[in-house]
């Protein structure tokens, strides 16, 4: 190999052997490396970087690029509008070229996007904990979507509307779409982060769910929610429209609809039958085990661990702020 080459690390789609060969057609791959102290984020642009953080480990392929290359990974990285900038570290025993961007702010992957990254880490051999440390970027709910609906909350975090009431809506509405046909579950989840997140006071509050749909509409606009069209007007409805108390024949908005309904077991109060609009919200069992989690004020452990809420909402800083 020409000693000209430059050690290039590639720790996103790059790591897909075809698109490297039609962006540097002379390109040779090298070793997986490994990168103490680097933490793999999707940012508000949709696409990956690395971030410095001492306890994290993140993952890469070295390639061996010519001059030619490098000007072309150069542009389709957008060095020159400073979308990413080049710098050199320590990769696989040797320093390496790794683009790193401007945005660091996290956010959702574009379409398809982390999916040909996986494919690419599984072909790969990357290791199973860095694999799935990649896979959790698909959640629809990270804890740093939770963490700004938090920073931008008005209530008590353990009023009636605040996060524990959104976990158990949570389990409740993916218990129903599970067994209702066509519901889209990741709606139905952020449904349950964002129906409650504009309220103003624990009252009926009038306007929250319009006030809840503008607020999913100014996310996905900042990149906090990359939906398709479709998803998000579905999403908005059901947030805009879950204060009314009406049916829906949709699938997906009707499980978000009866999902929170469900949870008036909290305030002790049974679902009226003729407000649901799911065959499964009917089901004996499923009413058993909201009105259960409900009426014991439960704090989903699995759910709240999965969302970053577990320390947010320990029994003891409730006990303290009690």
């Amino acid at each position: 190999m020409s000693a000209a080459r430059r050690r290039y690390l590639a720790y996103g789609s790059n790591l897909c052997a075809v698109q490297m060969a039609q962006r540097c057609p002379q390109a040779v791959p090298g070793e997986v490396v490994s990168l103490s102290g680097w933490r793999f984020v999707i940012n508000r642009r949709g696409v990956a970087t690395l971030l410095r953080d001492e306890v994290a480990t993140a993952y890469g392929l070295i390639w061996h690029l010519t001059e030619a290359c490098e000007r072309a990974l150069d542009r389709y990285e957008g060095v020159a509008k400073d979308i990413y900038r080049k710098e050199m570290i320590e990769a696989g025993g040797g320093p390496a070229l790794v683009y790193l961007a401007g945005e660091q702010r996290p956010g959702q992957p574009r379409p398809g996007y982390l999916e040909g990254i996986l494919a690419a880490a599984a072909r790969l051999g990357l290791p199973e904990t860095c694999r799935e440390d990649l896979a959790a970027w698909r959640r629809p709910v990270m804890p740093w979507l939770v963490e700004k609906v938090l920073s931008d909350y008005a209530l008590d975090l353990h009023g009636i509307h605040g996060p524990a009431h959104w976990l158990r809506v949570r389990e409740n509405g993916l218990t129903l779409a599970a067994m209702t046909a066509g519901a889209d579950a990741a709606v139905v989840e952020l449904f349950a982060l964002l129906h409650d997140c504009r309220r103003w006071d624990e009252g009926y509050d009038t306007g929250h769910g319009e006030r809840a749909a503008k607020h999913v509409r100014q996310l996905a606009a900042d990149g906090l929610l990359r939906l398709d069209r479709a998803r998000l007007d579905l999403l908005a409805e059901a947030c805009a429209g879950h204060e009314h108390g009406r049916t829906s024949a949709d699938p997906t908005i009707g499980c978000c609809w009866d999902a929170d309904r469900l949870e008036l077991s909290r305030l002790g109060r049974r679902p009226i039958a003729r407000f649901l609009s799911t065959k499964a919200a009917h089901d004996t069992e499923v009413q058993r085990a909201a009105w259960q989690r409900g009426t014991a004020m439960e704090l989903p452990a699995a759910p709240a661990g999965v969302w970053g809420l577990t320390k947010v909402l320990a029994p003891e800083r409730h006990a303290r702020r009690a």
